[in-house]
């Protein structure tokens, strides 16, 4: 069956990569495609809109981007028709940021109970923080002379809050399912709900990957299945096998040679050795400690202002961000040359 929310052959971008549990993902996925806006009761007509994939224990979110410049444009349009949105924008996020701090400050919740209270208070509040990431996200030509100041000063100070509510889930599911405990972050809303847990040997099959849109889960063999059957395409940069050297933007300058590490999960982040260099899709607070003791650091996405970048400034060692293809042309154990002074890596040995 051929499903036709997208138009023919839409291609759908992968924005960002980063590592999330299956109940945050739900959460997600419902408040940005099934969850009409509540200022104006208007839904995305992009479908499916987004597909998560996850591979190398991370989730690349996968955007049909005419269904994103549509949801940043919908929430500017509505600064421009109503002065008192930005204000209601405020309120509602503030709102709902004093009941989840709270929460946050538990750091594990010991029941499911608890729990679930936690992930409904989230999804009712994800419509307005949406609000909120999409004005921090949007082009500054496109806001234009909008003042959004007080929007991005109040993003800026809750700049770690999707880390922080994602590890509250993580962590709370391994104290709920001590059993279970390495594989629980990929537990269903659903299956928490009504205690009808996986067999282990499915909760392992599904923790080394899936494909997740629509509310539906997928193995990652059936990725033909999904892009026939919502008749879209997965963008995937071509890469020569003989690919020796590649470039970024350079975002704190410098020169390095050392051994690659990769880290895409806080799991990975014990095995970094000091001198390595740490190569990320993109780094968060976590990794702040193996940054410490890396050489230099390169990462498949962000700008000069993503959170390698600053910490790399910080720490004054090499980093060169946006690559968009080192996660898939470096391996552990290559050794190579980081020069951010030119924005260009260089595999030496390998």
């Amino acid at each position: 069956m051929l499903l036709m929310g997208s138009p023919k052959g839409t291609t759908y971008t992968k924005v960002f990569t980063r590592e999330f549990t299956l109940p945050w993902l739900q959460i997600w996925y419902h408040g940005e495609a099934k969850t009409p806006k509540p200022w104006n009761n208007k839904l995305n007509q992009s479908f499916p809109y987004i597909v998560f994939v996850r591979h190398n224990d991370t989730i690349a979110s996968y955007y049909d981007l005419h269904g994103l410049d549509w949801s940043r444009k919908i929430v500017l349009d509505q600064i421009r028709k109503d002065a008192k949105f930005i204000e209601k924008i405020k309120s509602n996020v503030t709102l709902n940021l004093t009941k989840i701090l709270v929460q946050l400050k538990k750091k594990t919740f010991i029941n499911k109970d608890e729990l679930l209270f936690f992930l409904e208070m989230f999804q009712q509040a994800y419509p307005w923080f949406l609000a909120m990431w999409e004005i921090g996200e949007s082009d500054p030509e496109k806001i234009g002379n909008l003042n959004v100041s007080s929007i991005l000063k109040l993003k800026e100070q809750n700049n770690t809050l999707c880390d922080d509510m994602d590890n509250l889930i993580r962590e709370s599911l391994k104290k709920i399912y001590p059993k279970i405990a390495d594989f629980s972050d990929v537990l269903s809303i659903k299956e928490i709900q009504k205690d009808t847990l996986p067999d282990l040997k499915d909760l392992k099959q599904r923790a080394k990957g899936f494909i997740f849109t629509d509310g539906i889960l997928y193995k990652p063999e059936e990725i033909e299945f999904v892009e026939k059957k919502y008749n879209l395409k997965l963008e995937h940069p071509k890469i020569s096998e003989n690919l020796t050297s590649f470039t970024g933007r350079s975002a704190s300058n410098g020169i390095a040679k050392g051994i690659v590490r990769k880290v895409f999960a806080l799991k990975h982040l014990q095995d970094f050795k000091q001198g390595e260099i740490l190569v990320s899709p993109m780094t968060m607070p976590d990794f702040v400690l193996a940054m410490k003791k890396a050489a230099a650091i390169i990462t498949d996405e962000g700008g000069i202002t993503c959170h390698a970048a600053i910490i790399s400034r910080e720490l004054n060692i090499p980093c060169i961000v946006g690559t968009q293809i080192a996660t898939e042309v470096l391996q552990n154990g290559d050794f190579v040359e980081v020069n951010a002074n030119t924005g260009s890596v260089t595999i030496l040995k390998r």
